[in-house]
């Protein structure tokens, strides 16, 4: 009797050990693998926020210097309210220092985190070939969509890979419960 008490205790013990190795080393080598895909991806993020920055500069500056030029007020908002859609965009301010009152018209939360700020030339190019400052864009960005994207991803992240260890880990248990454990039933009747 004392043989099948210490062979149910071992079969037990060894599978339970087995499983917290398998939970362990799979959550550690997820977590880092997922650590690496996170930092990966934010670089990237971080890297599509300066191109979309350069973006604006080449390409949506000389509309909006048009605009500023003629003193288009109302066309003016509808480019800096389009130019809030970009997902990092906090804040746009165009200041027009050519005449009298210095126009200042802007789009967005002035108080916003400014984890970026630019300020771009407005110029515009007159028909003769001349350039002409008519004032300046300053852009805020903020970082904290990405982050808060990222925080979103490393929590489904987290809760898939726990998920599928511990499903793992059930799997393993029960093969090793129907492949060790008929061995040893076998070699205890054999015993007995």
């Amino acid at each position: 009797m004392r043989f099948f008490y210490r062979l149910a205790r071992l079969k037990s013990k060894l599978a339970f050990q087995l499983i917290i190795y398998v939970i362990i080393c799979g959550l550690f080598f997820s977590i880092l693998a997922s650590a690496f895909q996170l930092y990966f991806d934010y670089r990237k993020d971080l890297e599509n926020i300066h191109i979309n920055l350069r973006f604006i500069e080449e390409s949506l500056l000389p509309p909006l210097a048009n605009s500023t030029y003629q003193l288009n007020i109302e066309q003016l908002r509808l480019q800096l309210k389009s130019l809030l859609q970009f997902p990092f965009m906090e804040y746009i301010e165009v200041t027009d220092t050519t005449t009298e009152n210095a126009l200042r018209i802007h789009e967005g939360n002035p108080d916003s985190r400014k984890d970026i700020v630019k300020t771009f030339p407005l110029i515009y190019k007159r028909t003769s070939g001349e350039d002409v400052e008519v004032g300046s864009v300053t852009v805020v960005a903020s970082y904290l969509s990405v982050y808060d994207d990222h925080w979103e991803q490393a929590s489904v992240i987290l809760l898939s890979t726990t998920f599928q260890i511990l499903f793992t880990a059930i799997i393993i248990l029960v093969i090793i419960q129907f492949i060790i454990t008929r061995h040893l039933i076998f070699m205890a009747r054999y015993v007995e």
